[in-house]
């Protein structure tokens, strides 16, 4: 009994890591030199619940969502280093490919997390050779909100 439940505490662990590993990425550079990182909390989203940006609205999704981090990198070197470590947290914390585009050499991937509470994590990679931006959403947020905030502009 004893060996049984070391063992389920050890996966626990282990899943609660996985979880937290893309959050680590993004407190690793966030005062790195040469990285624009912004943090905007689920408190400010309350206060601004009609947000429209671009060709996406925000208006009745902001309440669904944590957080947001962003990092952005516009020098070659430390791009690439942002990029080889986000596809390590990627490909680690198992997330699911839900969008990729290619043009000429920008790339953009959209990938997805959920757990059993109903969060979920959408991490956005986008970049060319000299640049790279991550962007976690961490919240309630569903792939469909995420297709009604793009059809509703």
């Amino acid at each position: 009994m004893k060996r049984i439940y070391i063992i389920a505490m050890l996966i626990a662990m282990t899943a609660m890591s996985v979880s937290a590993q893309a959050v680590k990425f993004f407190e690793k550079y966030e005062d790195a030199d040469d990285v624009t990182s912004v943090y905007v909390s689920k408190a400010i989203l309350r206060m601004m619940p009609d947000i429209s940006t671009g060709d996406m609205d925000f208006s009745g999704v902001s309440g669904k969502i944590e957080c947001i981090r962003v990092l952005t990198a516009d020098r070659a070197e430390i791009a690439g280093k942002l990029r080889t470590d986000a596809d390590k947290v990627v490909k680690e914390g198992k997330y699911e490919l839900l969008v990729k585009v290619s043009e000429g050499k920008e790339k953009t991937n959209i990938y997805m997390k959920s757990d059993k509470e109903g969060m979920n994590e959408y991490i956005i990679l986008n970049g060319s050779p000299n640049d790279f931006n991550a962007i976690l959403i961490e919240g309630t947020l569903t792939p469909a909100d995420v297709q009604k905030m793009a059809k509703k502009k």
